[in-house]
């Protein structure tokens, strides 16, 4: 049930509440069938200040079915760090943050495996590998020291 305790912004705006009991039309919108399997577009890994945690963001084409995600992390070493698994994923964008299991280790070379998998069966794979550095997500570079002026 939706809350209509407080108007909506736009006083043309109605509620649509979804009954699939009552085969509301919007629920029986079809999708249009997948011209080819699904796959990872991009990912991009930005650490945060404290080097303890990445945000990491990826894009996925087009699916009508919905697939699994499975992300490993590893270290310099190849040490398995983190693991995280998105059972039945249903968006096209991944926003994410994963903790490092382990002391940071500034400036060295990490890996991240991203599995996309549907009925036991990997549709695509894509390493990404980067430094362990933080970086202006916005900009892609490290930020700028402020000096101190007297």
């Amino acid at each position: 049930m939706t809350d209509t305790s407080q108007p909506p912004l736009n006083p043309d705006f109605q509620y649509i509440e979804l009954d699939y009991s009552r085969n509301d039309k919007y629920a029986q919108m079809e999708l249009p069938e997948e011209t080819e399997p699904p796959r990872i577009e991009s990912i991009q890994v930005f650490p945060y200040p404290h080097l303890t945690k990445l945000w990491i963001k990826m894009n996925l084409s087009y699916f009508k079915t919905y697939p699994n995600l499975e992300l490993y992390l590893y270290d310099p070493d190849g040490t398995l760090l983190g693991d995280m698994l998105f059972v039945e994923h249903r968006n096209f964008y991944v926003d994410v943050t994963m903790h490092l299991r382990a002391e940071p280790r500034p400036g060295e070379q990490y890996r991240l495996e991203v599995y996309l998998i549907r009925d036991d069966t990997i549709l695509d794979h894509q390493v990404k590998e980067f430094d362990l550095i933080f970086v202006d997500p916005e900009t892609g570079k490290p930020p700028v020291e402020k000096e101190n002026k007297p």
